[in-house]
């Protein structure tokens, strides 16, 4: 295989698997040769269906047509030599153009289309479900951004936060920050690991009016996003406080 027909199966693939969401997804969690051969299937598979149009274009005459049309044209040969070659060699020149840019064309509208087909938050979030299904954290937050189920984080450093996962970039693949909106925060203990709650910002949201967007300083609710580097995440469930409080009045029995 020539070193175009391979360039333009990268690239195709390149192009598919970087602008479709759950393709990206895995795009970004593969490394290496395994990188190389999911861009290259996707890659194939485009010049496989532009090899297709192209041989039933040739059936029916169309490059050489083509070719008689452009060669007729004087201004055409200035620019582009090869048409000014042998007979043979300018019209398999003429069939690899058309035959790239075609792959090329068919890559960018499959991708561009599935991003449309996929505008809508609701069907990006199942897609992303399905392929994030073999990673438990990111079905977790995808689950959590979801059901706006609440969820509990711990760092390294023992810092705790409650709060409601926002929708989570998973399409990127690897995610650096995990994105809440705190609704408790306090800390572990160090001897026995047992949350201690300092801060209640629900409270806070409801008393300063922030969460019906009635306060005077004007602050919202985005205000208090939080990023938590995935790195110094140490362990995150879903949290429900009325069970939590549950626990601990059978704890103090």
């Amino acid at each position: 295989m020539g070193s175009l027909q391979l360039a333009v199966i990268l690239i195709c693939g390149y192009i598919f698997v970087t602008n479709s969401v759950g393709h990206k997804y895995n795009f970004k969690r593969t490394a290496g040769w395994d990188a190389y051969l999911y861009i290259a299937i996707y890659g194939v598979i485009f010049s496989f269906l532009s090899w297709l149009v192209c041989s039933g274009l040739s059936l029916a005459g169309f490059f050489r047509w083509a070719e008689r049309e452009l060669v007729s044209i004087s201004t055409l040969r200035r620019f582009f030599p090869v048409l000014s070659g042998a007979e043979d060699k300018g019209l398999n020149d003429l069939k690899m153009l058309i035959w790239s840019a075609c792959a090329v064309i068919m890559a960018l509208l499959s991708a561009l289309f599935q991003r449309w087909r996929l505008a809508e938050e609701a069907r990006r979030i199942r897609v992303l479900s399905k392929v994030a299904s073999c990673y438990a954290l990111d079905t977790l937050l995808i689950d959590a951004f979801v059901s706006q189920f609440p969820v509990i984080v711990t760092s390294k450093s023992r810092k705790v936060y409650v709060g409601i996962v926002f929708s989570p970039q998973l399409e990127n693949g690897h995610c650096e920050f995990l994105t809440i909106l705190p609704l408790l925060s306090g800390y572990r203990d160090k001897e026995n690991l047992k949350v201690n709650f300092s801060v209640n910002y629900q409270s806070l949201y409801l008393n300063q009016g922030i969460s019906t967007g009635v306060n005077c300083s004007k602050l919202r609710l985005e205000d208090f996003i939080t990023l938590v580097p995935k790195q110094e995440i140490d362990n995150v469930s879903f949290f429900d406080l009325a069970t939590y409080e549950q626990f601990q009045l059978l704890h103090r029995e």
